[in-house]
């Protein structure tokens, strides 16, 4: 009934940067549940989509994300999985967050999430006001960074069979073509102002690149010199001093402020120019607070 396509939806929901795979799935879920209630209610009874099309974690990976949720106090699956103030959900958003960094890259950048949050959450429950915010927010906030979308990544996004079997039946009842709208920053930098239209019959090819992870941050890495892709790779790092600088002098009184640092990739958001305009400001914020 709205005069939007789903994919502008998306797309805001995407600008906003407020638990975008959240709310990107929960905006699927609900118009397939009013066109087609049986395969949600199919796939509710089964277990099936909670994960997006995200791979199965390796048991030990997905026992720690429990374990890690479960000593820093903010494991909701105990109380059946609700949500907190704050939306989180414990060890089911721990496990979320480790599936989608072993998809991102691989298993030792998962480990690599639950050090931080694991280190953030026992000084939180040691010196903290007893919320544990901030590990919540660390825990977020240091994840948004890692799985930052560079052309690999949004490779891997675009195979995402869900969204593929559902673009191919809008495409049959229209005009019978399907292709992607893509905007390469490299071709951006060279000058090109519109999107390009890359067709499915190119799937092979954005099969390869998403593969091609492996090289990301290497040498070989083509798309990694860029001055937004640079500082994507510097920022978790620099969050991460940043939040650990913060847990030394932990106390009551400074609590809100060190919850302020741990929440301030939320203003990192976006694609190329509004994203370095998100990164300097966080850089702003980090240098005052």
């Amino acid at each position: 009934a709205l005069p939007l396509s789903p994919w502008s939806v998306e797309q805001a929901i995407e600008l906003n940067g407020v638990a975008t795979r959240s709310n990107i799935e929960a905006f699927r879920w609900g118009r397939a549940m009013v066109a087609r209630p049986e395969a949600v209610q199919a796939a509710a009874a089964t277990g099936q989509g909670r994960r997006g099309g995200l791979p199965e974690l390796d048991e030990k990976l997905a026992a720690r994300a429990r374990d890690v949720a479960r000593a820093a106090g903010f494991d909701a699956t105990a109380a059946g999985g609700s949500e907190g103030d704050d939306g989180y959900r414990g060890a089911v958003d721990l496990e979320l967050m480790a599936s989608e960094l072993c998809a991102f890259q691989s298993p030792r950048l998962a480990h690599d999430h639950l050090d931080f949050v694991e280190a953030v959450a026992s000084a939180d429950a040691e010196q903290g006001d007893g919320t544990g915010r901030l590990a919540r927010a660390a825990a977020r906030g240091y994840f948004k960074l890692l799985a930052y979308k560079d052309e690999y990544e949004v490779a891997r996004l675009m195979l995402d069979a869900g969204a593929t079997s559902e673009a191919r039946q809008q495409a049959a009842t229209t005009s019978g073509r399907l292709a992607w709208r893509l905007h390469p920053p490299i071709l951006r930098a060279l000058g090109m102002k519109s999107k390009i239209s890359v067709p499915v019959s190119w799937t092979p090819a954005i099969r390869l690149l998403a593969s091609m992870r492996r090289l990301r941050g290497t040498p070989l890495d083509v798309f990694g010199y860029t001055a937004v892709r640079r500082a994507e790779r510097s920022l978790p790092g620099e969050y991460r001093a940043a939040v650990t600088a913060d847990l030394a002098t932990l106390d009551p009184g400074c609590y809100e402020a060190a919850l302020r640092r741990a929440a301030l990739p939320e203003v990192v958001r976006g694609y190329e120019h509004i994203k370095m305009a998100g990164i300097q400001q966080m850089h702003s914020e980090l240098r005052r607070t």
